[in-house]
């Protein structure tokens, strides 16, 4: 008879940068500068490069924020997104179970928050 009692094993770090690269759509290349790599120094790469992102993205988000003045409905979307994408990096909210492709999927509607680095509009 099985434990049911057991905690669900955690989703490994790399698997996490996975689905966090897919909510914020990060180009592939340079995401994976020479391909995609199962290999542990790709893995760590991916990792970096997207904690790297999505702390700049906080960064910016948090410089809008303090500016005065009322901010669109768009705006506090993409804050929905880069919190998710923050818990899911910290460990503190798991990504949902990829696809039967091993693919992750966006089936929540989180939306990219790209304006954030490029100054756009929100």
């Amino acid at each position: 008879m099985k434990n049911t009692n057991q905690a669900p094993k955690a989703v490994p770090e790399f698997e996490r940068a996975r689905y966090v690269a897919l909510i914020l759509q990060l180009d592939a290349s340079k995401v994976y500068p020479v391909g995609a790599d199962a290999s542990e120094e790709g893995n760590q790469h991916l990792v970096d490069f997207v904690l790297d992102y999505l702390g700049r993205l906080v960064d910016n988000a948090a410089q809008i924020k303090a500016k005065l003045g009322p901010k669109p409905p768009r705006f506090y979307q993409h804050m929905r997104t880069l919190r998710h994408c923050c818990d899911v990096m910290d460990g503190t909210a798991e990504p949902p179970a990829p696809n039967e492709h091993g693919e992750y999927e966006n089936t929540d509607g989180y939306r990219c928050p790209l304006f954030l680095l490029e100054g756009g509009d929100v």
